[in-house]
C-alpha cells in the first residue's frame, strides 16, 4: 500500500478562496479517486499562514504515480502556485465491519 498526501492552501493571491469541501470535490474530480480523507489544517506559504486541506489517499504504487501526475492539473483548477505532494510506502489496512459476534464483544 502507498499513501499519497497532498496539502492544498485555500488562498489565491493572498485572498481566502477555497474551503475543505470545495478542495475535496476538486480532488475527487481531477484525481479520479473515490476514497480519501480530507483534513482541515493550517499551512504556511511564503511566510503567510492560511487555512488549508490535507488529503490522504491510500492506494497502490502505480495508482499513486498516476495521482502524482495529476497534481499540476489540480493546482491549475484551484489557482494554486504549487501543491505539496508526498508519496510513501505505508502499512494501511481496512478491516471490515464485524458480524454478529461483535454484539457479544460490545
Amino acid at each position: 500500500m502507498t499513501l499519497v498526501s497532498l496539502t492544498i492552501g485555500h488562498n489565491v493571491a493572498g485572498v481566502p478562496t477555497h474551503d475543505t469541501q470545495h478542495v475535496a470535490e476538486q480532488v475527487a474530480r481531477i484525481m479520479n479517486v473515490d476514497a480519501f480523507t480530507a483534513i482541515p489544517c493550517v499551512g504556511m506559504w511564503r511566510g503567510e499562514a492560511e487555512a488549508s486541506t490535507r488529503i490522504e489517499i491510500a492506494t497502490g504504487e502505480a495508482e499513486a504515480e498516476e495521482i502524482a501526475k495529476r497534481v499540476p492539473y489540480l493546482a491549475y483548477a484551484l489557482m494554486q502556485e504549487a501543491i505539496m505532494c508526498e508519496i510513501r510506502p505505508a502499512s494501511i489496512t481496512f478491516p471490515e465491519r464485524a458480524g454478529y459476534q461483535a454484539e457479544e464483544i460490545a
